[in-house]
């Protein structure tokens, strides 16, 4: 492997049982960009996310991000590399307000012990107090500060999702991994939402999207990856992937 970006996949293969779920793939993800991996369902896009952030080991190949082989690391090993996920279905704790569950987030860069916070040593609060403080900011970055003290139940699903958002952000990763982020968003939700993931790349966290909504992926994606069957079909910008005869008979569709 001879490129340098942040993430490199290499050769990856899964398989379950006898279906292939994954054949060789191999991409890269450079720093500050946002990278889409589409394709038809079934194409094998959240297992590749799943294989990347831990959930499941690959088969062959590798996974390396920075200068780390990840494929031997449990998850939490990787979030605490800088690797941070956003899951389709939502991972929010109802019993918690919105501020905690963002400071759950913050969960991998915390320096006080068991027993600094059983003692409430003045280490501890002082940093329970910088944890709040760069919540509320993280609150604020993605518009949802007035709801800090709400619980996420009681909030509409777009606004959920800003939550999981704040989350994912509060650890603070070089690459976030976002698995249909724009699912069940209205027109001006996911309108709200390419605002806000173009701000994060341009803060310098890179981004591997995978998610439905071509207009989306189309709008704010530097480049794109194409899965169809577990097989890579194509890469390259939006408008060299739009273009490509086999991305448009296997998934786009004529009309585009």
């Amino acid at each position: 492997m001879d490129n340098m970006g942040l993430l490199r996949i290499y050769e990856v293969s899964k398989n379950f049982g006898g279906l292939k779920a994954l054949s060789h793939i191999s991409f890269d993800v450079e720093e500050g960009i946002i990278k889409g991996l589409i394709g038809p369902n079934g194409a094998g896009k959240s297992t590749m996310l799943n294989i990347i952030s831990g959930v499941y080991p690959a088969d062959s190949g590798a996974v390396e991000f920075g200068e780390k082989n990840l494929l031997r690391s449990p998850a939490h090993e990787r979030a605490k590399q800088g690797l941070a996920r956003i899951f389709q279905l939502g991972q929010i704790f109802p019993e918690m307000t919105v501020l905690e569950n963002v400071m759950v987030g913050q969960h991998s860069l915390t320096k006080a012990n068991l027993i600094s916070a059983v003692l409430k040593l003045p280490s501890e609060r002082r940093e329970e107090r910088h944890n709040i403080k760069d919540a509320r900011k993280i609150l604020q970055f993605v518009n949802i500060e007035h709801l800090a003290d709400k619980y996420p139940e009681t909030l509409p699903f777009g606004e959920q999702r800003r939550v999981e958002l704040a989350k994912a952000l509060a650890c603070r990763p070089k690459l976030l991994l976002l698995d249909e982020p724009a699912a069940g968003l209205n027109t001006f939700e996911c309108e709200e939402l390419a605002a806000i993931l173009h701000q994060i790349k341009i803060k310098g966290t890179a981004i591997l999207l995978v998610e439905h909504s071509m207009e989306l992926v189309m709008t704010i994606c530097d480049e794109v990856v194409v899965l169809n069957y577990g097989r890579k079909i194509a890469e390259g910008t939006p408008e060299e992937v739009q273009s490509n005869p086999e991305v448009i008979n296997a998934y786009l569709g004529e009309e585009l």
